[in-house]
């Protein structure tokens, strides 16, 4: 009966990647082109080989503006997309993102030099939660009162500026160096900017209160359970010599 048991396990576990096999020959795999919103005239962004087009509902790719924009003078910035539907096989990417490109921000920060480059979230006027990272340099040493001004001053303009612009119309904002401009102009009156540009923008989701509260009452669980062993080895009686 043993002998008998084994071999027949022995005959399932040859049969499994078979059945595996074959079911992946039955499933037809294609390609199917990820293309940029309507701003960026449904440039092909990527493709992707699948079974399944709705797979690809999520997937996130970065694109250099250069590529989009056939301007060499946008090499310097990343976008980054995020698919988010499927229309006719094809996945639609809306930009989630836009940065300076790593290198770039390290050629234009000198060692020396105070930078500025706070980190804030405000919300467009279609209520859409963003993260900005400015990023400014003085064309010279200056003070920190200064410093704490033109600080302040950008984070001012940049969130007033924003709740009353679009989401759309902030990424625009952005690829024509718009927003940078206004606020270079903004900041001179307080001190002339040698370097003013906005380094990073994405979409900033929002923490879930119930996530919050899981994490509190999984740390509360770690504690009991630790309170409880160092009890329980407490009260152990000990061996008598």
């Amino acid at each position: 009966m043993p002998e008998e048991k084994k071999q027949e396990e022995k005959v399932a576990k040859e049969e499994k990647p078979k059945a595996a096999k074959a079911l992946a020959k039955s499933i037809k795999k294609r390609w199917c082109n990820i293309v940029s919103p309507e701003m960026f005239r449904d440039f092909v962004i990527g493709e992707t080989f699948v079974a399944e087009p709705s797979s690809i509902v999520g997937k996130t790719l970065s694109i250099n503006l250069m590529t989009l924009t056939n301007d060499i003078k946008k090499q310097n910035i990343n976008l980054k997309f995020l698919v988010n539907k499927i229309q006719n096989d094809t996945g639609i990417a809306n930009v989630i993102g836009y940065e300076l490109v790593p290198s770039s921000v390290r050629r234009l920060v000198r060692r020396g030099k105070e930078r500025i480059d706070p980190s804030f979230v405000c919300h467009t006027s279609d209520n859409i939660r963003v993260r900005v990272k400015p990023l400014m340099l003085a064309a010279i040493n200056v003070n920190n009162s200064v410093l704490k001004s033109l600080r302040k001053a950008a984070i001012d303009f940049i969130t007033n500026g924003i709740s009353k612009t679009s989401y759309q119309d902030l990424i625009n904002s952005l690829v024509s160096y718009n927003l940078q401009k206004e606020l270079r102009d903004y900041l001179k009156k307080i001190y002339p900017l040698k370097v003013c540009e906005i380094r990073e923008m994405k979409i900033e989701r929002e923490k879930r209160s119930e996530d919050k509260v899981k994490k509190k009452e999984l740390r509360k669980e770690i504690k009991n359970e630790f309170k409880e062993e160092a009890k329980e080895e407490k009260e152990e009686p000990k061996e008598e010599k």
